[in-house]
């Protein structure tokens, strides 16, 4: 059996240690690495953007945004590097700010068929969420005005 070094062993330990989560700060964007796909909007409030950051790398992101009395959760990404318990970090610290807001609720849309939303869902379904059968999201962007 191989022994660690020293540094092997300062490094494992410091791979434990978890994320610290917070709201994007204003001017601050995320990595283009992360194809959170928000980004393309180009308007993203800081406010409702959480990010988990270890040894300064984002590991992780919440976007959010609020919607008559209930918040929406967009997105949750979680990058190669971050801790097993990233996702559940976002939604705490999301959860502890949105309640301080005075919001009664959250929702989502999730791709029950992906790999990394079915996490998030087994998640979003101990903290008390339920599936409300198969919904199609729709988008569009504006139409130019006078047509």
């Amino acid at each position: 059996m191989e022994q660690l070094q020293p540094m092997d062993t300062v490094m494992a330990m410091l791979m434990k240690l978890p994320e610290t989560v917070r709201t994007l700060k204003k001017g601050e964007y995320l990595p283009a690495s992360l194809e959170v796909g928000l980004d393309l909007l180009g308007k993203l409030d800081p406010d409702w953007i959480w990010i988990a950051t270890r040894f300064g790398l984002v590991t992780g992101v919440l976007a959010a945004s609020p919607c008559h009395g209930v918040a929406v959760i967009w997105r949750v990404i979680a990058t190669e590097e971050a801790s097993q318990t990233c996702v559940v970090r976002l939604l705490r610290a999301f959860l502890k700010e949105i309640r301080q807001r005075g919001f009664v609720g959250y929702i989502t849309i999730l791709d029950r068929h992906r790999p990394e939303e079915q996490q998030f869902q087994s998640i979003v379904q101990k903290a008390g969420g339920k599936y409300y059968g198969e919904h199609s999201l729709m988008a569009a962007a504006l139409p130019r005005e006078n047509i």
